[in-house]
């Protein structure tokens, strides 16, 4: 099946869990526990983009999307989610949607090397690939299904991105506290974390005007 036909429906499912699921919130209030969003590393420093949220509801989020290794499809092209194990009742907008989208149509592109699938995550965002025009449209209409200000997309997909980025540390975490070996490796969220705030920053104007 073409890429883009599954991630579709994908998000066009993920849309519908987020309106489904969408509770207000009080971020300013939220601690620096992970039951939002896990931030490690240079991520901690995007956590007063989670304080300063307003207008932004709360979804089910599955956490752990963004490889699409935990996304199964059928003979007939229908996708499932499985292992939930990650999932928050009250997590981000964007958090699952966004790498996901962003990661698998980089690894169709030019899989096979971080760095280059990397780059192309950027590309993607600033309206220089293939299929920028879809993935625009894809986040921007999530965003106005949830009625998200516009001004405040850009942090949401920092944060994403900041979330992606830890999941390394936290894995790294796990395995300590279980006595098990931890090897040194690097993730694409941590590339394209960096990546992402030089060439997207927090404002995302390229999205700002396909929602205009």
């Amino acid at each position: 099946m073409p890429a883009r036909e599954v991630l579709g429906q994908l998000a066009d499912w993920l849309g519908e869990v987020a309106v489904r699921t969408a509770a207000t919130v009080d971020w300013a209030g939220i601690g620096h526990g992970d039951e939002v969003v896990a931030l490690r590393g240079p991520a901690t420093g995007l956590r007063p983009l989670l304080r300063g949220l307003t207008g932004v509801p709360s979804v089910l989020t599955h956490g752990d999307l963004a490889s699409g290794h935990n996304v199964l499809v059928d003979g007939g092209g229908r996708p499932a989610v499985l292992d939930w194990e990650t999932a928050r009742e009250h997590g981000l907008p964007l958090l699952d949607l966004l790498p996901l989208l962003c990661s698998s149509l980089a690894r169709n592109r030019v899989g096979g090397d971080l760095h280059r699938e990397a780059a192309h995550v950027v590309d993607l965002a600033t309206g220089r690939a293939p299929d920028s025009a879809w993935l625009l449209e894809q986040v921007a209409r999530y965003a106005r299904r949830l009625a998200i200000p516009r001004d405040e997309v850009g942090p949401l997909a920092l944060l994403a991105w900041g979330h992606q980025a830890s999941m390394r540390m936290v894995r790294d975490e796990l395995l300590t506290a279980a006595g098990l070996p931890v090897t040194p490796w690097t993730s694409l969220g941590e590339l394209v974390l960096d990546a992402w705030w030089q060439g997207v920053g927090r404002n995302w104007p390229q999205l700002s005007a396909t929602a205009s």
